[in-house]
């Protein structure tokens, strides 16, 4: 049987709305809790610092590939991620 609102819906021809709910009390209470912590100063204090890091580690995988080795072996892997950490920095310096 469909739904009579299906029309209402956004995307209702390839994909109908869900309805999602957290299996306890307490998870959603969990959770609510942390959605208004999210609002505070120091909470947004603390995340930019992350997002920082984050950032700055995801320019260093597309620029210098860090996920990747072309090497086998520990002496020669340790090699390549101190060049690519060299190659950061001056990347780094240079912008």
């Amino acid at each position: 049987m469909t739904c009579p609102a299906r029309p209402q819906c956004a995307n209702s021809v390839t994909r109908p709305r869900a309805l999602a709910l957290l299996p306890t009390r307490e998870l959603h209470e969990i959770q609510m809790r942390n959605r208004l912590d999210q609002q505070t100063e120091e909470w947004q204090r603390r995340y930019a610092i992350r997002a920082g890091i984050e950032t700055t580690l995801s320019q260093n995988v597309r620029t210098c590939g860090l996920r990747r080795t072309h090497y086998r072996g520990l002496a020669r892997t340790h090699v390549q991620l101190v060049l690519t950490a060299m190659a950061c920095n001056l990347t780094r310096v240079a912008d």
